[in-house]
């Protein structure tokens, strides 16, 4: 009797650990992934998880196998953003099988509409689009993803909301989802993407979520 109390007892705290849970993504020395991510999307009564983003007829991201945007980076980028960048770029290359996506600072570029940009943090060139940042409306891992002309936009609060930006990008284009450890579900060899209207703000409950960096296989959490 007592050991089948312990099982259960056993099984319920390696439940509560496993949901309760988030990481990100690292890289081994054979240069496979070992993606940690959010494990589920909780969608909780408070905060802000709206997930806005239809297609834009007639435009795309990924069109027949290939795609024009570009990575747009902060002239200063911080390890946060390097982070997200690195994690996109994964991402993005297993989904379409696409690896040439180049980068470029917004301190080299001037702002038009018709530009293909996925922009990472809140640059001069979001400024120039007319995007707004309020850190404390997006706490610590807050988020937003907004498209604005052809260029769509990664913003995070103060802590890792870019990178959770990311991983919010890649579920609504690619159906990502992580389970756990080399374990994830991503939809692949995508020929076509289409651009999205994107309106996303997602703004968790809880106060702060653990991302490892990745950087040189190291499973170090960033802290700001």
């Amino acid at each position: 009797m007592f050991k089948k109390l312990s099982v259960k007892l056993i099984s319920f705290i390696l439940m509560l650990t496993l949901s309760v849970t988030a990481f990100a993504c690292t890289s081994n020395e054979e240069g496979g992934e070992e993606l940690q991510s959010p494990i589920e999307k909780v969608r909780y009564t408070e905060g802000v998880h709206d997930f806005t983003a239809p297609d834009i007829d007639g435009k795309y991201i990924v069109k027949d196998g290939a795609t024009d945007y570009q990575i747009l980076l902060p002239a200063v980028t911080d390890s946060i953003t390097a982070k997200a960048v690195e994690e996109f770029k994964l991402l993005f290359e297993r989904a379409t099988n696409i690896n040439s996506v180049t980068a470029v600072k917004d301190s080299d570029v001037t702002y038009n509409p018709d530009a293909k940009y996925i922009s990472f943090g809140y640059n001069a060139y979001a400024q120039a689009a007319g995007l707004e940042y309020d850190p404390v409306y997006l706490k610590n891992d807050g988020l937003q993803i907004k498209t604005v002309g052809n260029s769509i936009f990664l913003i995070g609060g103060n802590g890792c909301g870019i990178v959770y930006a990311v991983y919010d990008f890649m579920q609504i284009c690619f159906n990502y989802e992580f389970y756990y450890r080399n374990c994830l579900e991503i939809d692949t060899n995508v020929k076509n993407l289409p651009l999205k209207a994107f309106d996303v703000t997602d703004i968790p409950d809880i106060g702060y979520r653990t991302v490892s960096t990745g950087e040189n296989n190291s499973n170090a959490d960033v802290t700001l």
